[in-house]
């Protein structure tokens, strides 16, 4: 793991982000905002979902898709 958006912020173990890592994170961030409180369990159930579909649970997340769309916007 790079980053991960908690709400607001972005968390990094990495002191300089790339330009797709933030643009990544910051979706997140977008989405968090959009979802509000049900973000956690949205973004849960739609990775148990591709899980139980017999796909990849991070890879085929509708939440993580997006965020992979937006990177390629930059």
């Amino acid at each position: 793991m790079t980053a991960m958006a908690l709400g607001h912020v972005v968390i990094s173990e990495a002191q300089g982000l790339s330009a797709r890592v933030l643009v990544h994170e910051l979706e997140h961030v977008r989405q968090a905002s959009r979802w509000g409180i049900v973000f956690p369990l949205a973004y849960l159930l739609s990775s148990a979902w591709a899980a139980l579909c017999g796909k990849d649970a991070y890879w085929h997340n509708a939440f993580e898709i997006a965020a992979r769309k937006a990177e390629k916007r930059i």
